[in-house]
């Protein structure tokens, strides 16, 4: 077998892997911040799973103050999650 073939399968089986896969998978996220005046913490997030598939087009919906910013800050880096 020529390399440029092996090459072509092993692009091949990538491509095949990454499409019975999940680009992002999201299980029992959760993200609590400290509040200032009361002893209690604010839920920002509270245990919420989803997947979004590879060339899946997915929208994450919900009324004010439900997480959605929350949850993007966490899943890009810029909040941990609790």
């Amino acid at each position: 077998m020529t390399e440029s073939k092996k090459k072509d399968i092993s692009n091949s089986e990538m491509i095949q892997d990454l499409v019975n896969s999940n680009a992002i998978e999201v299980t029992d996220l959760k993200k609590y911040f400290a509040e200032k005046k009361k002893m209690d913490d604010v839920k920002a997030v509270d245990g919420i799973s989803f997947n979004v598939e590879y060339g899946e087009v997915f929208g994450l919906l919900g009324p004010n103050g439900a997480g959605k910013t929350t949850t993007i800050n966490i899943l890009t880096g810029i909040y941990s999650p609790t």
